[in-house]
């Protein structure tokens, strides 16, 4: 993210990164289903990798959650289904 680091690192089970703009990934499970979005964000120097998954019921994105590693972001994601 930003210069592709979340891509180039593994992502959790089986999951897979898709770009979508400079500092967001889609995140698609083994099927080929988008289940959110991983979003870089530095603040003061410090990078976390924002996990946001859609709520359709108000047709938003809802944070997850703020993590060091994009595997755990992932990980939240995959256990926020």
């Amino acid at each position: 993210m930003g210069t592709d680091t979340a891509a180039a690192r593994s992502v959790a089970a089986g999951y897979r990164l898709v770009q979508a703009a400079a500092h967001l990934h889609r995140v698609v499970d083994p099927s080929g289903r988008v289940i959110g979005h991983v979003a870089d964000h530095e603040v003061d120097g410090v990078r976390r990798v924002i996990a946001r998954r859609f709520h359709a019921a108000t047709g938003a994105f809802v944070d997850v959650g703020a993590f060091w590693d994009v595997d755990d972001a992932v990980t939240a994601l995959h256990h926020s289904r």
